[in-house]
């Protein structure tokens, strides 16, 4: 909530390109430092969760997703790094981005960005929404932690590129 607040507050002085750059810039360093372990043999440490930590990387994530719709990689870089079992870590991702676009909501309205149109193409894709949780649970149950995790990583880097990009001033 902290960073929602940060970023509803600091919504009219922010860059939307500079917060892109610093969020797909972190995302390249911390995805990057993973791969360039794998390669060189490194084995990375896994980090435990802590409190002044989950409050920084959710603060982080909220004010992303609220300027510039990105918080995934800050929380990504904070849960990636514990190593937790793939249920466990889907299973906090979709609470934490659930009561995140709920709370976003409030001060959306405020600054009177929110949209009744936005409702009516959400309806209609809340009818594939079945679909997709059918298709993610039987990928979860089938892929392999190893695989889970490769693929966070790289999905990581790939938003990281994209971020980066359009934080320099180009667009995808």
């Amino acid at each position: 909530m902290l960073g929602i607040l940060i970023g509803a507050f600091s919504f009219h002085s922010l860059s939307e390109n500079n917060i892109k750059l610093m969020t797909g810039v972190m995302s390249l360093t911390f995805s990057g430092y993973f791969f360039i372990a794998k390669v060189i043999g490194v084995t990375t440490k896994k980090r435990k969760a802590s409190l002044l930590g989950g409050l920084f990387w959710g603060a982080l994530s909220g004010f992303s997703s609220f300027s510039v719709h990105a918080g995934g990689p800050a929380l990504n870089i904070y849960l990636l790094a514990q190593r937790l079992d793939k249920t466990l870590f889907v299973g906090t991702t979709i609470l934490f981005f659930t009561t995140v676009n709920y709370i976003k909501l409030i001060p959306y309205m405020w600054l009177g960005l929110f949209q009744t149109s936005n409702l009516r193409v959400s309806l209609f894709l809340a009818l594939f929404a079945p679909i997709g949780v059918l298709c993610g649970s039987y990928l979860h149950k089938r892929i392999s932690d190893k695989w889970f995790y490769l693929s966070c990583y790289t999905l990581l880097l790939m938003a990281g590129i994209k971020l980066t990009y359009e934080g320099i001033g180009f667009s995808i």
